[in-house]
């Protein structure tokens, strides 16, 4: 996640648009094709509410969560002109002001003199608005000696180490049953370090995947075509399969034993039947290489 930020933050740098345009320029890209999911989704959960099923409203709440850091990836969006002008007059100062706050607002969180939806949103702008200014720095990196980009490199990931073993962070990125906070939910200073071991890696490994993007230019033409539509409407493929199972058979047991596991090859190919004629309904018709052609 942090790698999406991180290239947003690039894009936006390079952006030639500025303002209200380059505002209205990616709305218009991003937005659109997520309308008819929040529209479905925004009718069942009115439909179940009707009828008193507050079990379905979270169900469909739950199936568009994943929608969560196109939200956030918006106001930054809005926020892109301040951003390069905080960019062009504060440089890496920006980054090491914004790690602080978000410090800060860890240390706020952990102790409980923050709690509520309001601080948490304001946590997840502040987290991945500082990963977003961070991208502004990616060219320079690209362009700096390589003994500065393995710096960085082995810098964040060596702060992810330290955070998890002095600072009471968890050690595992993706939240678990065993940990008493998740670093992604919010987000917290681990995923700034995260970011910062990221961004290194692809510089170091920029050439490796320069030629492997070379060799691979159509998959990848095809796969960006792609992504938006299957990122709006997997949820709702998962949700229709577990759906028709809970009909079937009754609950879904989560119990992670053998049986569990012996599981997995129908909970990958159910869903994907529920997403193909979703997929075909509203995917592209024609990707960038073959309008290209």
């Amino acid at each position: 996640m942090p790698l999406f930020f991180l290239v947003g933050g690039a894009l936006h740098a390079r952006e030639r648009r500025d303002g209200a345009a380059l505002v209205r320029h990616r709305f218009a890209r991003l937005v659109p094709p997520v309308l008819p999911l929040l529209g479905l989704a925004a009718g069942a959960a009115a439909l179940a509410w009707l009828v008193g099923r507050t079990d379905l409203v979270h169900g469909v709440v739950l199936m568009i969560t994943p929608l969560w850091f196109l939200a956030v990836y918006l106001v930054l969006v809005v926020l892109t002109p301040l951003a390069r002008r905080v960019h062009r007059r504060c440089g890496l100062w920006a980054i090491a002001l914004g790690a602080s706050a978000v410090a800060v607002v860890d240390r706020l969180t952990l102790t409980g003199h923050l709690s509520g939806i309001a601080p948490m949103i304001g946590e997840y702008v502040l987290t991945w608005a500082v990963v977003h200014q961070l991208g502004f720095h990616l060219d320079s990196l690209r362009h700096a000696p390589r003994t500065l980009q393995r710096a960085t490199c082995l810098g964040g990931f060596g702060l992810l180490a330290a955070a998890a073993a002095w600072c009471g962070y968890p050690a595992s990125m993706v939240g678990t049953h065993t940990d008493p906070i998740s670093n992604m939910s919010p987000p917290n200073l681990m995923v700034v370090f995260l970011a910062v071991a990221q961004m290194g890696s692809l510089v170091v490994l920029e050439p490796t995947l320069r030629r492997w993007s070379d060799r691979h230019r159509r998959l990848l033409g095809t796969a960006g075509a792609w992504s938006m539509t299957v990122y709006v409407w997997h949820m709702l493929a998962l949700a229709a399969f577990w759906g028709l199972l809970v009909v079937l058979s009754g609950p879904v047991d989560a119990t992670i034993d053998g049986s569990w596991w012996a599981q997995r090859p129908l909970w990958l190919v159910g869903p994907t039947l529920f997403a193909l004629p979703l997929f075909a309904l509203s995917g592209p018709r024609r990707t960038p290489t073959d309008q290209a052609r």
